[in-house]
């Protein structure tokens, strides 16, 4: 069974759009592309209150096994993400004495000191790991529990985007084994409401992720690229589901004659 995901987007510069959420992108692609099924991408404000609904809803009303967040880590007043993890676990926000290190060997290096600021960022839930930043200076936070695992980062899209490949990917790719293989279509000549009956019969046949997506105007200038998606614990498995699920539909596409394939499948 697919484990579920959600994403918890952190900070009130993307409730007013003054910063675009990329990060969210990048990470539902890589959690899509390990295995795992991503049920709701959430964004809040550095609310206490909101944090800890937001928390509940992924974990209780969306059954997710797998939170990431990101945002407030930082040496700021409202960076408030750690406590209001803790807080919603109901565990104590504790100086852990790894992350303390981490962030003093930065500081030091620089010539700088340690003050109360930087100090809070070593401020973890009880029981939690740091999570190392090797591009800037807050750890994340890493706290496995019984139904849940959760992995907060910082909102600094190329810190968080080190953190997640250096240290929170080969954990999520070890606990699925899941190999994805894709791959994309694309049919000109027919509206995608035209395509639509022979995408249907390929998903029911074949155990796969399909999906249509227009790319110009569906009457005048019809062109749809379809997306596929095969997963297994083999690579090699997971490829040739890709590959027999496209073929599949290039052939039923090439009986409908408005339709012209620029693009066969190629399956990665």
């Amino acid at each position: 069974m697919t484990e579920r995901a959600v994403i918890l987007s952190i900070g009130y510069e993307l409730l007013q759009g003054r910063v675009i959420n990329t990060n969210a992108t990048y990470i539902s692609r890589k959690l899509s592309l390990l295995g795992y099924e991503v049920k709701a991408i959430i964004s809040v404000g550095d609310n206490y209150n909101d944090i800890g609904k937001a928390l509940d809803f992924a974990i209780n009303a969306l059954g997710a096994r797998i939170v990431i967040t990101t945002g407030g880590l930082g040496p700021t007043h409202d960076d408030i993400t750690a406590d209001a993890i803790a807080k919603y676990f109901r565990k104590k926000l504790v100086l852990n004495k790894e992350a303390y290190e981490m962030i003093r060997s930065k500081y030091e290096s620089a010539g700088m000191e340690m003050t109360e600021s930087r100090v809070k960022m070593a401020l973890l839930p009880e029981g939690s790991k740091p999570i190392p930043n090797s591009v800037g200076t807050a750890p994340g936070i890493h706290l496995r529990l019984e139904l849940v695992e959760l992995f907060a980062l910082p909102g600094v899209p190329k810190e968080m985007e080190a953190m997640f490949e250096q240290y929170v990917e080969p954990i999520l790719r070890a606990r699925t084994g899941i190999q994805i293989s894709e791959g994309y279509l694309e049919v000109m000549g027919v509206p995608e409401s035209g395509i639509a009956p022979l995408i249907k019969a390929i998903a029911k046949k074949y155990p796969i992720y399909l999906k249509s997506h227009p790319q110009l105007h569906e009457i005048e200038s019809p062109l749809v690229k379809v997306y596929i998606m095969a997963t297994d614990k083999e690579r090699s498995k997971a490829r040739s589901l890709c590959l027999e699920a496209c073929r599949d539909l290039e052939n039923k596409l090439r009986t409908l004659k408005e339709a012209k394939i620029i693009r066969s499948c190629e399956c990665s």
